[in-house]
């Protein structure tokens, strides 16, 4: 008898576990037929929900399908729970209905304390606010959507994540989205983002193309609540980020923080990552930056590290052609000590310095301390032969002989680095593959991470391999190596 019951318990636990009577939703601004939204010919009018119509029968996995031009801001009602999210779903045109497109609002979809959402196929546009704001929700996961188009200089974000009070934010996914332009004001001082989150814990970032003309890429920044480290553990990865102005990625007030694979290029203006403002333990790998524009007063450089950001890693990244210094660690404010730094190229060969001088490496501030290796420093015809520039010890410069001889004030670096031509394929063309003979092959130590592979394309056909053996210097791995299971 026994095993029956345990049987016959199995066979439940499913239905007591998933959405078996989930509905299907439909909405538009204006309502049709019945108008209670129970299906596209029955379509609740926008007015209607908002007016709470749906709130009683509306229950966690759920389908909404809002259908469409859209006028009124969207917000949400009710909460999902874990594995049962509601779906919010503007892809209405499989269901005998027109794609979604929310035009003219103040944020395009806002949602406060309601958890387990999932956003998906919406097109957001000419909004005064955000495309997506999240006020305090948790579980929260926005996919495939296009936002852009704010309307003038007003915008502030295309996605915001933002805890305001309580604890950090979970759950938190935004991917395979389109963000377009936001703004049509220069932004230098971040106050305008791509998307941005604040106050979160595990968010992670990925598979989205990021191109906002005015304002910054991807951006953690710290909670309204008040806290100094208010992000923790996020991932921002595989991202086409391009087009920007101000910065591509930053990371600031954000413990722990994996920032790899990403393209960031192409931009107006700033810099390619900033990790700033106590921003311990981030991680920066296989990214590749290059031609990050020219015109801002006051943003620059490949990476930056500064105001009290220590004890992280910048492995295998490939860094061309910014405005500024390849890698800035800047600790004038506050200490920024304990990074690694290896096996990356970092070629000022092309670098602008039109706003400042064009290094491969730049220290600013009083014996900092960290790691440098396995790296290629290529100098800038302005520089002469000098890679590496220190900048609290009145100096112009130091050749790679001279780092090496342990001159500089930061001690002996870069012993096992390399001075040369790195090998890569045409990066005046954007392909930092390298080339057969490549002086970077078999160049670096063995790190535990992995490296592009030949025939990467961005934001969704990333291809990785694991550094082992001697590494590859650089983001890319030469493709030869063969991993057995």
């Amino acid at each position: 008898m026994k095993k029956y019951l345990i049987a016959l318990l199995m066979l439940l636990i499913p239905l007591l576990t998933s959405p078996v009577w989930a509905t299907d939703y439909f909405i538009d601004q204006s309502g049709n037929g019945d108008g209670d939204g129970s299906s596209y010919a029955n379509r609740m009018s926008m007015a209607n929900y908002g007016a709470g119509n749906l709130d009683a029968s509306l229950d966690p996995g759920d389908t909404i399908y809002l259908c469409g031009t859209i006028t009124t801001e969207f917000d949400t009602r009710e909460s999902g729970t874990s594995g049962n999210p509601i779906i919010l779903d503007g892809a209405c045109s499989g269901e005998g209905g027109t794609d979604a497109t929310i035009n003219g609002t103040a944020n395009g979809i806002h949602l406060t304390t309601d958890d387990y959402w999932t956003i998906q196929n919406i097109t957001i546009t000419n909004f005064t606010g955000r495309g997506i704001y999240n006020q305090n929700s948790d579980s929260i996961i926005v996919d495939s959507c296009t936002i852009s188009g704010g309307d003038g200089s007003n915008p502030d974000h295309g996605i915001q994540m933002q805890r305001t009070g309580g604890s950090l934010l979970t759950g938190i996914e935004i991917k395979n989205c389109s963000i377009g332009t936001i703004s049509n004001a220069n932004n230098d001082t971040f106050n305008r983002n791509g998307i941005v989150a604040q106050g979160v814990s595990g968010l992670k970032i990925y598979n989205n193309t990021v191109s906002t003309t005015y304002v910054t890429g991807i951006r953690l920044l710290k909670s309204t609540a008040g806290d100094n480290d208010d992000n923790s553990n996020c991932e921002v990865y595989e991202n086409d980020i391009t087009n920007y102005w101000g910065g591509g990625i930053i990371s600031h007030n954000s413990d722990g923080t994996i920032i790899k694979y990403n393209k960031i290029h192409d931009a107006n203006a700033g810099l390619g990552i900033g990790v700033a403002y106590d921003s311990d333990n981030n991680e920066i790998y296989g990214n590749l930056i290059f031609n990050t524009g020219t015109n801002s007063t006051n943003l620059w450089n490949g990476v930056d590290i500064n105001h009290d950001s220590q004890t992280g890693k910048v492995y295998n990244n490939t860094i061309y052609k910014v405005s500024g210094n390849c890698i800035v660690i800047d600790d004038g404010t506050a200490n920024c000590d304990g990074w690694i730094i290896k096996n990356n190229i970092f070629d000022a060969s092309d670098n602008d310095g039109s706003q400042v001088d064009e290094y491969a490496f730049r220290c600013n501030g009083d014996s900092i301390s960290f790691v440098s290796d396995y790296n290629f420093l290529v100098p800038h015809a302005d520089q002469g032969s000098d890679v590496f520039y220190d900048g609290d010890d009145d100096t112009s410069g130091y050749t790679l002989a001279e780092v090496q001889n342990g001159d500089p004030e930061t001690g002996v670096q870069e012993t096992h680095s390399y001075g040369t031509d790195p090998g890569l394929n045409d990066e005046a063309s954007g392909d930092f593959t390298l080339e057969s003979g490549a002086n970077a092959i078999d160049a670096g130590t063995s790190l535990d991470y992995e490296k592009l592979l030949p025939g990467s394309s961005w934001p969704d056909g990333v291809l990785t391999v694991p550094c082992i053996l001697d590494c590859d210097i650089g983001a890319y791995d030469y493709g030869t190596k063969i991993v057995i299971p």
